[in-house]
């Protein structure tokens, strides 16, 4: 049991935030949490345009290969945490990108995206795994543009190929 020094309330140890390894704090979590979430708006508050300006300027400074290496590691990053096997580095995504001309596998189109932020450009790079099954390893992703990615989905490229066939005699 420990008494919060702010409001004088004798509490279990567990009631008090840690300060460390077998630490706690002198102020109980309900005293410390005001206090806390004041701390963190006020600091966002006075950072917030430096952030967000220094952070746009970066992100428009980056070209399109880049970006996408850099926000596609991220995601991979997060995958394997996840349970999902990846075995490629930024480097081979890199070279993937130049043996393919920064265009889209399947469609030859260049990679374009919006500068509106929170859209997503239909025409961004997106990285396909090929069978889904393997993971994301060597010889079995490469770069294709969002729109096509999501299309295709989980299936092959021989139905996503039936189905684009189908829609552009359909619509001609």
């Amino acid at each position: 049991m420990r008494t919060c020094c702010k409001c004088g309330e004798c509490k279990p140890l567990s009631s008090f935030p840690s300060a460390g390894v077998g630490k706690r704090k002198y102020k109980c979590k309900e005293c410390e949490r005001p206090n806390k979430n004041a701390r963190m708006r006020s600091h966002h508050e006075r950072h917030r345009d430096r952030l967000n300006s220094e952070s746009a300027d970066y992100r428009q400074s980056l070209d399109m290969k880049e970006r996408a290496v850099r926000d596609t590691i991220c995601t991979l990053h997060r995958k394997k945490r996840g349970g999902v096997l990846v075995d490629i580095d930024k480097q081979y995504l890199i070279d993937l990108w130049d043996n393919q001309g920064g265009l889209c596998a399947l469609t030859g189109l260049p990679f374009r995206r919006t500068d509106t932020p929170g859209v997503v450009s239909p025409f961004s790079p997106s990285l396909d795994k090929i069978d889904h099954g393997a993971g994301y390893v060597r010889g079995n992703v490469r770069w294709l543009l969002f729109a096509v990615n999501s299309c295709r989905g989980v299936s092959t490229d021989e139905l996503f190929l039936q189905i684009c066939k189908a829609a552009v005699s359909r619509l001609a």
